[in-house]
């Protein structure tokens, strides 16, 4: 089979091993060549090796599975405890922003808050109007750049209010942050 390359280069890897002081060849292979080898395995008790080989690769397969599930599970929690920190951050800085916009003059400063918040989760993904909880949505890949993108509207928000900057001003220089943003993100 690898000689007529059914079983290709990339499927299979030659690796020798000793029984009673003497040198065996023998051949580990992926999931793929496992199963392009596995019909044509042969011999008086082959429909046991296949049952006893298929049901160990299966074995492996959702031990691997249920460990990658743990480890996403975990990636996940701590995205997700990590962002409610930032979030903190994040709606504490708008709140601050929309009551230095009032001592500004503005009459809609309360629209300050839920477009500022729509603008940060819609540089991230689309959003449907119906959904609410956004977070419960994302992966954990997601939570933490929508964390890094909350602070850094935080960090505008901050800097633009101590430089006592008109809060227009500040707010445009907030959307030219998310655009920097999504600019950076399309250039992976």
């Amino acid at each position: 089979m690898i000689a007529d390359d059914t079983i290709s280069r990339h499927e299979f890897v030659p690796r020798y091993y000793k029984k009673r002081g003497k040198e065996y060849r023998h051949f580990e292979l992926n999931k793929a060549g496992c199963l392009k080898a596995m019909p044509f395995i042969g011999g008086r008790k082959s429909r046991e090796g296949q049952r006893r080989f298929v049901d160990e690769f299966l074995r492996i397969e959702a031990a691997l599975e249920r460990q990658s599930k743990v480890r996403a599970s975990l990636a996940y929690q701590v995205a997700r405890s990590s962002g409610k920190g930032s979030r903190g951050i994040f709606t504490d800085e708008i709140k601050k922003f929309v009551a230095y916009a009032k001592v500004q003059g503005s009459s809609n400063a309360d629209r300050y808050f839920p477009n500022i918040t729509n603008a940060v989760q819609k540089s991230i993904l689309v959003i449907e109007p119906h959904v609410t909880e956004v977070r419960e949505l994302l992966t954990a890949i997601q939570l933490a750049k929508l964390s890094l993108i909350e602070l850094t509207v935080a960090q505008v928000l901050t800097e633009g209010m101590t430089t006592k900057l008109p809060y227009k001003e500040i707010y445009q220089s907030m959307k030219k942050a998310l655009d920097g943003l999504l600019l950076r993100k399309h250039r992976f």
